[in-house]
């Protein structure tokens, strides 16, 4: 594999993981967060940034 390979697929990588973290609804980041009340107490999940206007949350994978 030559370096033109290697660049280009740590750059691919890179991306996926940059647009895997932006929340479907609004476009804005998601943030790893640990819920503090109800059943799911102290697990972690991603929040969307532009909480209160936007609520999309994901599970931890």
């Amino acid at each position: 594999m030559n370096t033109e390979n290697k660049r280009c697929g740590w750059v691919k990588r890179a991306l996926f993981e940059f647009f895997s973290n932006l929340c479907p609804k609004c476009g804005s980041s998601l943030v790893l967060r640990v819920a503090k009340q109800g059943a799911n107490k102290g697990n972690e999940f991603y929040g969307c940034s532009a909480y209160p206007k936007c609520r999309h949350t994901a599970t931890v994978s």
